[in-house]
C-alpha cells in the first residue's frame, strides 16, 4: 500500500513538472501588479545636474501678445540618470523628484532664477541617462508689453533643486518684443 501511494505521488509530481516545462512562464511569471517598480525619488547630487544646451535660433523681434513655439534640445552631461515623472514617483506620478524643463521670458536686466521662473514646466518623455539628449517642444506666451527681454531655459528637479543653483548652465536668449500691427494677425515662427 505504501509503495502504491508513493508511486501515485511520484506520478503526480512528474506530470506537474512536465506541464511546467511546456509553459514555464505560466508558473514563474510575476504579474505586473506584483512586479516592483523602481523609484528614483531621491535628490540628484551636483555631479548629476550637469547639462549642455543645443543653441536655439529665435526669430526676433517677437510680436506682443502672441505665442512662440520653441524646440529645446539638451544633453545630460552629469553622472546620474534624470528621472521622468513616471520613474521619479511611480505610484502617485505627482512629478516630485522628476527632472523638468522650465522657461521664463522677463524684461532684460531683471534677474530670474529658481522659483522665480514663471513658465510652465515640461516633463521628460523618459528617464535621461548620462550622455543622452532630449528634445522638448515649448510654447512661450509673448508679453503684451513691448521691450527687450531675456528668454531663458533651465532644468529643475521638482521639489529639490534648480540645476542652475548647483552651477549648471542656463540657456539664455535676448529677444525684442514689438507691438502688434493694427488689424494684423500676429504670428511668431522659430
Amino acid at each position: 500500500m505504501f509503495f502504491r501511494c508513493g508511486c501515485f505521488l511520484l506520478a503526480i509530481m512528474i506530470l506537474s513538472a512536465c506541464g511546467r516545462r511546456e509553459n514555464p512562464a505560466a508558473f514563474d511569471a510575476v504579474s505586473p501588479k506584483e512586479a516592483p517598480v523602481p523609484s528614483a525619488a531621491e535628490p540628484l547630487p551636483a555631479s548629476g545636474t550637469k547639462v549642455s544646451w543645443t543653441p536655439i535660433k529665435v526669430q526676433s523681434p517677437l510680436t506682443a501678445g502672441t505665442s512662440l513655439p520653441v524646440t529645446v534640445t539638451f544633453t545630460n552631461t552629469g553622472d546620474k540618470t534624470w528621472p521622468d515623472k513616471a520613474t521619479a514617483d511611480p505610484k502617485e506620478q505627482s512629478g516630485g523628484y522628476a527632472v523638468r524643463l522650465c522657461y521664463s521670458l522677463v524684461p532684460a536686466g531683471k534677474h530670474v532664477a529658481g522659483s522665480q521662473h514663471v513658465g510652465e514646466r515640461v516633463d521628460l518623455v523618459k528617464p535621461l541617462a548620462p550622455g543622452e539628449s532630449a528634445t522638448l517642444e515649448v510654447v512661450v506666451p509673448v508679453p503684451e508689453e513691448p521691450g527687450d527681454y531675456i528668454l531663458s531655459f533651465e532644468l529643475v528637479q521638482e521639489l529639490v533643486v534648480w540645476f542652475g543653483d548647483l552651477g549648471a548652465e542656463v540657456l539664455t536668449i535676448p529677444v525684442k518684443v514689438v507691438p502688434a500691427a493694427s488689424g494684423a494677425t500676429p504670428t511668431n515662427k522659430p
